[in-house]
């Protein structure tokens, strides 16, 4: 699980390049066609790296090691891009984070009044989406749950796609 853990450094990286690219290029960016481009990277990426993984292990993985190498790559790059993140929106530069915010608050306000919503109910749903913003540590926990959940859903769907069972081990 060396290689799961070297690969996933490399993820978080490129994390970290792309996090840098969309604070120099502008808050508009950090919710714009660029974090496409980051998922889908993270995700062709993974199954590259799981395939890695699989070579390595002379060519044949379990569903259960697929899903396992896989997750774990996942999870060391999505931690080392957290921290980074963290450092960054949370101590050196948290008036970013918050432009962001009121970005995204202003497409949740335009999303809810193209679903009819009134103004009142408007009102009340922005409120609530203001507490949970903010870059502090319980959001940052709250969002490496989320995505832990995400990624786990992710290697599994990866780890049977890529899985290979060795005929000398016999098959269940």
């Amino acid at each position: 699980m060396n290689g799961a853990v070297k690969h996933g450094l490399i993820i978080g990286l490129i994390g970290i390049a792309f996090t840098t690219l969309t604070y120099l290029m502008g808050p508009e960016a950090a919710s714009g066609p660029l974090s496409y481009v980051v998922f889908a990277v993270t995700i062709g990426l993974l199954v590259y790296f799981g395939i890695q993984g699989r070579k390595d292990n002379g060519g044949y993985f379990s569903f259960g090691e697929a899903f396992k190498y896989v997750f774990i790559t996942a999870i060391v790059g999505t931690v080392i891009s957290f921290v980074f993140q963290y450092v960054l929106y949370g101590i050196i530069d948290p008036s970013y984070y918050t432009q962001v915010g009121e970005m995204a608050l202003e497409k949740i306000g335009e999303m809810y009044e193209s679903m009819g919503m009134d103004q009142e109910q408007i009102d009340a749903a922005m409120e609530q989406a203001k507490g949970s913003m903010g870059y502090s540590i319980k959001n940052v926990l709250i969002g490496l749950g989320g995505t832990s959940v995400f990624y786990a859903v992710v290697a599994a769907i990866i780890g049977a796609i890529i899985k290979k069972q060795n005929p000398e081990e016999g098959s269940f």
